[in-house]
């Protein structure tokens, strides 16, 4: 009997321990360590988690998180946002080998169970969640840990004296909560969502964007393609975001001006539209800057709002079209063949015009032809060898030039200017005439960064060399989604359907981005360089339009006409006969 009443207590033991607290904004549910898909409370931040590369992969979100994988969420959002120490690879701990474990032992973000165990299958509890997040912020963001210390709970006592003053800290700062009735429930465990929320909150109020610690263009490289040849247009790019952002409200603005490291958008608005009215001026080179929007009026009732259409007419010299879905990717891909003097000529497909959803499109289109300011003689382009990133040699066209260029080189970067015609001698006035602009190609070998070369031409590194240049010659085309990329560089709820908000954008409705596209072409050539780049953002109703419902009045009706400001009816009638 004794044997059997142990099994039972064993049995409920077991299950007893399998229960964690979901607490934070859960209000204490008790989930099962077995559970998989995320409360609802968490997706938000769980989404924008996967944007900022602190989630990647798969987790059991609701279930305990272990002390190993809570560190590698904190390695993520370290990788992110701060600066990581170099693993040497020396052995913090006999139970693991994980290197990320190794570095943030180095860091003095972790500490073990014992000198030489870290336990780290071992489930988290909230006190030791706190203790990391503490470290974490002393470590990453020391500006934050000026916080007073002075949260108390009804608990408090239960609290390790180790703890204490770090509860306090990240409780203060908001980046933890109680679970109810004052309580911290130290020992209780904690789970992966909760985890993913408030390494979310030390993002959120620390204040740093992902463009602290690169630029906008550096950001999008880092997520180009290393396989094949790539090119993109950052300025294609942002102004079509931009010009999205002017028609998004609350958090889908704030996510799309901190990605594009605007903080003013009325100011870049007249900063584009000088842009725009400064490069149509030039005659000695080409560059130009269109930009349109377009209503699917068979997928929807709504209108651009007035205010919103006023903006992108006024800054942006933006087309506003209506049409249906038999002819608006016809139409669309017509605008995008002449803006780019046919050198991209479809970005909409028929099933994207036909899909139910597809409600609206916004493009950006940049052309540029510009020659070299010396042209390389094209006799002397020949055969030569180029080895790719792989060590694989292939022959290909080489110009060749000796001449005198802007030039630096050190042990870690080489730079090489190549400008363009940018002056034109204007001969009623016997003189240069000079633009607003001075462009130029630079080519770079070695670790590039948009801070090293802007330093570089700041600084007047480049200094004036005789040169004997040979470069390929090429002509290439690219396309991307920049769904993903954006995602991952914060812009996340202009793409979730029901979290979107565009609600500036239209007189009534709402609107998520289904797609984002960018398509680019380049021909490199002895005379100089002619390029065209195309972003299109596709905008969709956040559910599918219902079919209409056939109303026929072919039966007896009453009609009323009815003044609705004073509530009086000014006619009544019956239709029953007709005449």
């Amino acid at each position: 009997m004794k044997r059997y009443v142990s099994i039972i207590l064993s049995v409920i033991l077991l299950f007893m321990t399998s229960i964690m607290v979901a607490s934070d904004d859960a209000d204490s549910e008790q989930l099962s360590a077995t559970s998989n898909p995320p409360s609802e409370w968490a997706w938000a931040d769980i989404d924008k988690a996967k944007a900022l590369n602190i989630l990647q992969g798969n987790y059991n979100f609701p279930g305990a998180i272990t002390r190993e994988v809570f560190c590698e969420l904190v390695y993520n959002y370290i990788s992110e946002f701060g600066d990581l120490t170099v693993d040497d690879g020396h052995i913090a701990f006999w139970d693991t080998d994980n290197p990320k474990i190794r570095v943030l032992s180095t860091m003095g973000i972790i500490n073990g169970k014992s000198e030489t165990e870290f336990a780290p299958d071992d489930l988290l509890t909230r006190e030791e969640a706190a203790t990391i997040l503490n470290r974490l912020i002393l470590v990453v963001h020391p500006d934050l840990a000026s916080t007073e210390l002075y949260f108390e709970f009804a608990d408090g006592v239960q609290i390790s004296d180790w703890a204490m003053s770090a509860v306090q800290r990240i409780c203060n700062l908001g980046i933890m909560k109680g679970i109810g009735n004052n309580k911290f429930a130290p020992k209780d465990y904690y789970t992966t969502e909760q985890a993913v929320v408030t390494l979310v909150r030390v993002y959120a109020s620390s204040g740093v964007s992902k463009s602290d610690a690169a630029s906008f263009s550096d950001r999008l490289k880092a997520q180009m393609p290393t396989d094949k040849n790539y090119m993109f247009s950052p300025l294609s790019i942002k102004m079509a975001f931009a010009m999205a952002a002017n028609g998004a409200v609350g958090t889908t603005k704030a996510e799309i001006l901190d990605a594009l490291e605007i903080s003013d958008l009325e100011e870049y608005n007249r900063y584009a539209k000088k842009l725009i009215e400064g490069y149509q001026k030039a005659d000695v080179l080409k560059l130009n800057i269109a930009n349109a929007l377009w209503l699917n009026e068979s997928h929807t009732t709504q209108t651009f709002s007035k205010q919103y259409q006023d903006i992108i007419k006024t800054y942006y010299d933006a087309e506003v079209n209506r049409s249906t879905e038999d002819v608006i990717a016809g139409e669309i891909n017509r605008w995008v063949t002449e803006k780019t003097n046919g050198k991209i000529d479809c970005i909409m497909s028929e099933d994207m015009a036909h899909n139910d959803q597809f409600i609206m499109a916004l493009l950006n289109a940049v052309y540029f032809k510009a020659a070299w300011q010396n042209e390389f003689d094209e006799d002397a382009t020949k055969k030569d060898i180029f080895t790719d990133r792989n060590g694989n040699e292939k022959q290909t066209d080489f110009m060749n030039e000796t001449a005198y260029y802007g030039y630096y080189y050190d042990d870690v970067i080489e730079v090489l200017a190549l400008p363009y015609k940018n002056r034109v001698y204007d001969e009623t006035v016997q003189e240069m005439h000079s633009y607003d602009f001075d462009i130029s190609m630079y080519l770079i070998r070695g670790e590039y960064s948009e801070d090293t070369l802007i330093k570089l031409i700041e600084n007047r590194s480049l200094t004036n060399k005789r040169i004997k240049l040979s470069v390929p010659k090429f002509e290439s085309e690219f396309d991307t989604s920049l769904c993903s990329i954006m995602n991952r560089l914060g812009v996340v709820d202009a793409f979730y359907e029901g979290k979107a908000d565009f609600t500036a954008m239209f007189d009534s409705g709402d609107m998520y981005l289904m797609d984002a596209v960018h398509k680019t072409y380049i021909n490199v050539d002895e005379k100089g360089t002619e390029a065209a780049a195309v972003t299109m953002l596709v905008g969709g109703a956040t559910s599918v339009p219902p079919q209409p419902i056939v109303v026929k009045f072919d039966t007896p009706f009453t009609y009323v006409i009815r003044d609705d400001a004073n509530g009086e009816i000014l006619f009544l009638g019956e239709y029953a006969f007709a005449e």
